[in-house]
Order: C-alpha cells, then structure tokens, then sequence
C-alpha cells in the first residue's frame, strides 16, 4: 500500500444512489437509478462481474455486511432486504415500521441499527432522529430510545 489513490476498472454500468458493501475481500455494488444488477469486484483481478439481476431498480440505497450477507434498505420508503452471496439470492425481510430519510444501515453489537431522520408530527420541516434496531434472528423491528 503506497498511501496514494489508486485507479480500479469502471464498473459495468453506471450508477448513483447505490450501496457500495464489502463481503469476504469483495466489494459489492448493489442497485441505484435506473439499475437492477448487482457487481461484484475482485481486487485481485481488477475486475467488476454481474452476478445477479433483480426484478426491481432500487435507489437511494444504503447496506452492510452482517453475519456473511449484506442487508440493505431502499429507496424512499420501507423495503428492507438481504443477499446471501452463498446461493447468490436476495430475500425480502419486515419492512422498517415508518420511513426514514437519509439512512444509513450498520451492524452493532450482532443486530443491525437503521438510523436516519422522520417527518415530526407530519411536519414539512420538522425532521428527528429515529434508531430502530433489528434482530436477525427473531426478523423483527425495536423501535430504540431518541437521541
């Protein structure tokens, strides 16, 4: 490592409002406009495959890796879903319980915690900060504490 930036191949397609995961030494680039493919990059190879194509084009993405698979929530409203790269396959899991805006999605303390903003009382304007943690094992949604 030389500390500098350094150039990889482009990607198959182009995107924005993607997630960007890694998973076992590979980076996984996941939805955005107008994409339903998932990429998988190999560092030792420089190179980017398609290795899933979805039904859905998904934006607004935002993943993590957890327990050998990467979750992801999308969009603008709810969906919530999880790719296993051992059968290469995505499976749709309980929807968060209200939407969130600019969230993110990170593994902590073996749950996953969404955390983002909501609309206050239905407001235009008026936004909070809301954490809901999920449990992979029982597959369900807590609403946590505000901060």
């Amino acid at each position: 490592m030389t500390g500098n930036w350094e150039k990889i191949s482009s990607m198959n397609h182009k995107r924005s409002e993607f997630s960007l995961t890694s998973l076992n030494g590979y980076l996984y680039a996941m939805g955005g406009f107008y994409r339903n493919v998932v990429e998988k990059y190999d560092p030792k190879r420089d190179e980017w495959q398609i290795i899933l194509e979805t039904n859905h084009r998904e934006y607004s993405l935002t993943g993590t890796e957890h327990k050998g698979k990467i979750y992801t929530l999308y969009g603008f409203e709810t969906g919530f879903k999880v790719y296993s790269p051992l059968d290469n396959t995505w499976n749709r899991l309980p929807s968060l319980p209200e939407k969130l805006f600019g969230k993110a999605l990170v593994s902590i303390n073996d749950k996953l915690w969404a955390i983002g903003t909501y609309r206050k009382n239905g407001g235009k304007n008026e936004f909070s900060c809301r954490i809901f943690e999920f449990d992979t094992n029982t597959e369900k949604w807590t609403l946590l504490p505000n901060i």
